[in-house]
C-alpha cells in the first residue's frame, strides 16, 4: 500500500514549510510547522467585520445596512477567487458558468441533494463529461416561495452564504487535500424578486457521495482505507482549526468521498459545508446549529472560542468511530425507526463518560481485530469526553498517523 504524501510531518502541502506570511494575512507560518500561528486580522478586517455574525443575528441593524456589507464582504472575498489545483481547472465545460447567471447560459440541472442552507444540483446526463458531471451548483434559492419574513430571510441566505465562502475562498483553505474545493461563482436570478441575484458557488463533486452513501452495512473496507478516512478528516478539521474556524456540525452527511485512484488509496474524504461555521467569536457565544446525537453535550451552553473548537472535537470522535466500525450507527440499530427517544438515550449517556466509554466497548467487540478494539477505545478517550478540556484532536491525529505508518510496514 502506498503510504500518505508528506507523512512524516502531516502538512496539507510540503510546500508549506518555510517562514512565510500568506498574502491575505489569514496564516502565518513558521520553519517546521503547520499553520502555526492563527491570524485574526484577515477576518477581523473592516470590511469583514462588517458581516460578521453580529451583522445577521442583531435586530436593530437595518436591511440596507446589512445588504451593502454583504455586497462590499461578498465583492472582496470573491476577487481573490482564482485557479486552484483540481482535475476541473482545465474543463471546458465549467468555463460557460463561470461568473455568469445560470438561468441564461443554458444546460439543465437535477436535484442532487440538500442540506439546511443549500440545494446542490449537478448537470444533467446530456451536458456532463460521460455522463458523470464534474462539479456541482450549490444554490441558497428555495424551490417555493417562503412565508416567513422576507428580511430575517434574508438574512439567513445571505449568513449561510458568507459563512461558506469565508471559508472556502481562502487559498490555504482551497488547496487543502481535505477540504472540498470551490471551483469558482455563478449567479442565478431570485424567481421571487427579480430584480436580486444570488451567488451559486461552483463545488468539486464527490464521486463516491458523502460517508453515509460509501460506508453502507453491506461495505466492508480494509483497515488501512479506513484509517486513510480517518486521518483525512483530522487533517481537514486541524486545518480548519489553525485557521480559527468552527466547523460546527461534523457528521457522516458533511463529509464528501471522492476517488483517488492516483497515489496509492482508493478514497479521499474532505470536509463540506460550513453554513454554520463560527469566526469572530470575541465573547462567549453559542453553536449557530448542530445535529444530535453528533453534537457535544455542552453545545447549548455559551462557550468561549476555544471550547467551541472542542465541540467539533467530540462531534469528530463520533465519526472515526463510525469509520473503523464500517458506518455502524452507534445508537441506533440497523432499520429501528428514528425517535426522540434513541436522542435522548445517546444525551444521558453523554452525561457520564464512564457509562459512554462501556457502551462504545461493548460495540466495539464486533470489531474484526484487537488493534481495532484497541484504535476504537483510545479514539473514544481522546473525543467523546464531557469535559472539553480532555479533549485532544493533536493526539487523535499523531494517534493515526502512528498506527497507519506501521500498517503500512
Amino acid at each position: 500500500m502506498g503510504q500518505r504524501a508528506a507523512f512524516s510531518d502531516l502538512r496539507p502541502s510540503n510546500s508549506l514549510r518555510t517562514n512565510e506570511m500568506s498574502i491575505d494575512g489569514l496564516c502565518i507560518l513558521e520553519e517546521g510547522s503547520v499553520w502555526q500561528e492563527s491570524r485574526p486580522d484577515f477576518f477581523s478586517s473592516p470590511v469583514h467585520r462588517q458581516f460578521d455574525r453580529s451583522t445577521v443575528e442583531t435586530p436593530d441593524v437595518r436591511p440596507e445596512q446589512a445588504q451593502q456589507a454583504l455586497f462590499s464582504s461578498f465583492i472582496s472575498l470573491s476577487a481573490g477567487l482564482g485557479p486552484v489545483k483540481s482535475r476541473n481547472e482545465d474543463d471546458i465545460l465549467l468555463k460557460p458558468y463561470l461568473f455568469r447567471d445560470i438561468g441564461t447560459v443554458g444546460g439543465s440541472l437535477s436535484l442532487l441533494g440538500h442540506g439546511n442552507s443549500f440545494r446542490v444540483y449537478v448537470l444533467s446526463e446530456d451536458d456532463s463529461v460521460d455522463g458523470n458531471a464534474r462539479y456541482v451548483f450549490k444554490r441558497t434559492i428555495p424551490p417555493v416561495r417562503q412565508q416567513q419574513d422576507s428580511d430575517s430571510f434574508f438574512r439567513s441566505r445571505a449568513k449561510a452564504l458568507m459563512l461558506e465562502l469565508r471559508t472556502l475562498a481562502h487559498a490555504r483553505i482551497r488547496q487543502h487535500e481535505n477540504i472540498v474545493k470551490l471551483l469558482g461563482l455563478a449567479w442565478e436570478t431570485d424567481q421571487f424578486d427579480r430584480t436580486r441575484k444570488w451567488p451559486v458557488f461552483i463545488m468539486e463533486r464527490a464521486t463516491r457521495g458523502t460517508l453515509v452513501d460509501l460506508l453502507q452495512p453491506e461495505s466492508h473496507y480494509n483497515l488501512p482505507t479506513r484509517l486513510h478516512l480517518m486521518l483525512d478528516i483530522t487533517l481537514g478539521l486541524e486545518a480548519l482549526h489553525k485557521c480559527g474556524i468552527v466547523q460546527g456540525d461534523i457528521k457522516f452527511e458533511n463529509v464528501l468521498v471522492f476517488d483517488n485512484p492516483d497515489d496509492g488509496r482508493p478514497f479521499v474524504a474532505k470536509l463540506a459545508d460550513f453554513g454554520g461555521a463560527m469566526f469572530d467569536v470575541l465573547a462567549p457565544s453559542t453553536l449557530p446549529s448542530g445535529t444530535r446525537p453528533w453534537n457535544a453535550p455542552e453545545w447549548r451552553d455559551q462557550l468561549d472560542m476555544e471550547e467551541l473548537l472542542l465541540t467539533d472535537v467530540y462531534s469528530l470522535g463520533f465519526a472515526l468511530w463510525r469509520i473503523l466500525a464500517n458506518g455502524k450507527h452507534p445508537f441506533l440499530e440497523p432499520g429501528a425507526p428514528r425517535s426522540e427517544a434513541w436522542l435522548e438515550r445517546a444525551d444521558i449517556l453523554k452525561g457520564n463518560d464512564e457509562t459512554m466509554r462501556e457502551h462504545f466497548a461493548k460495540l466495539s467487540e464486533e470489531l474484526e481485530t484487537e488493534a481495532e478494539r484497541l484504535l476504537a477505545g483510545i479514539v473514544i478517550a481522546f473525543t467523546v469526553k464531557r469535559v472539553p478540556a480532555d479533549r485532544n484532536l493533536e493526539e487523535v491525529k499523531k494517534l493515526l498517523a502512528g498506527t497507519m505508518l506501521r500498517q503500512s510496514r
